[in-house]
């Protein structure tokens, strides 16, 4: 629809698969910095899609979905893969939780959540596609499942962290 997001203020959008096309001027004076799209890319009409995006906004699309190239409509575009998990900077922290903790892998640019021990993260802060840091919650002394999740999917971590009465 053309106008659809007018003068709204929009950090970040979600397109749904099932959108096949994006009409003149969507997101006109949105200052939309992030453009998700779940699906192929859709066809634009028109001109003047993203007039109201930020100079740094960006396109994410899901790894593998066809039509994509470097750019859509003058925005810069991003593949989203799953996330994976290969380090996390301490091995223990104290089971009362508020540590920070720094976590390593892929697909970390666009996290939508982390838990640790099934318990949603604060503050987290992406730092690049490769690393984030997060904030512990309080968990049960012992091992500590991290799951990470974007929109392309999630990924568990096993053997990476441990709760303690004490750090180590």
């Amino acid at each position: 629809e053309s106008s659809g997001f007018l003068n709204t203020a929009l950090a970040s959008v979600t397109i749904p698969a099932s959108v096949t096309s994006i009409g003149d001027q969507a997101f006109p004076w949105s200052a939309t910095d992030r453009v998700y799209f779940l699906g192929n890319a859709p066809t634009l009409t028109g001109s003047g899609w993203f007039d109201g995006a930020t100079v740094t906004a960006k396109v994410y699309y899901l790894a593998g979905a066809t039509g994509w190239t470097s750019t859509y409509g003058g925005l810069p575009t991003v593949a989203i893969s799953t996330p994976t998990v290969t380090s996390v900077s301490t091995a223990y922290a104290t089971a009362a939780g508020g540590t920070t903790i720094t976590i390593t892998g892929t697909g970390l640019n666009v996290v939508n959540s982390v838990t640790v021990g099934g318990v949603a993260a604060t503050n987290i802060t992406v730092v690049s596609s490769t690393s984030i840091t997060v904030r512990t919650p309080a968990g049960t002394i012992g091992a500590a499942n991290i799951v990470v999740t974007n929109l392309a999917g999630t990924v568990t971590a096993s053997n990476l962290f441990n709760y303690a009465s004490t750090p180590a």
